[in-house]
């Protein structure tokens, strides 16, 4: 509802490419929670999030992007503070971290049942195994 509201009022950050319709599309993908999305995106159905312009694919595992890099860096978005300074320093910048989009919300594993872990699991196995996360 809030996209919708906002779209309306002419407001807030609205993703380029969208329309109503495809707002539409994603209160009604809100609506049936987090659960019905993983399984959704584990079966690979079209949803409005493929829709809205976005340039990955949802279902590709993080560790592809680096595979074959010898001199990669990978900054953990739970260590991001600590590794953009890295980053910074590396670069010789002090450009501050902007935190836009900013939520409060419970920790991920609460967000997660049985079934929709072992999706997890199964679709980003190379990741965990990487990166050394586990449910």
């Amino acid at each position: 509802m809030l996209r919708q509201q906002r779209r309306a009022r002419g407001k807030g950050k609205i993703k380029k490419n969208t329309t109503a319709e495809h707002d539409q599309q994603l209160v009604e993908i809100y609506q049936r929670g987090f659960q019905s999305w993983i399984q959704d995106l584990s079966t690979g159905q079209s949803m409005a999030y493929s829709i809205t312009g976005t340039w990955h694919d949802r279902t590709s595992d993080q560790s592809s992007w680096i595979q074959g890099c010898d001199r990669c860096h990978v900054i953990r978005t739970e260590e991001l503070t600590s590794g953009f300074a890295w980053l910074q320093q590396q670069l010789g910048c002090a450009e501050p971290l902007p935190q836009d989009n900013r939520t409060t919300h419970d920790h991920y594993r609460s967000y997660y049942d049985a079934d929709t872990r072992d999706i997890v699991q199964r679709m980003f196995r190379r990741d965990l195994e990487m990166f050394g996360y586990e449910f």
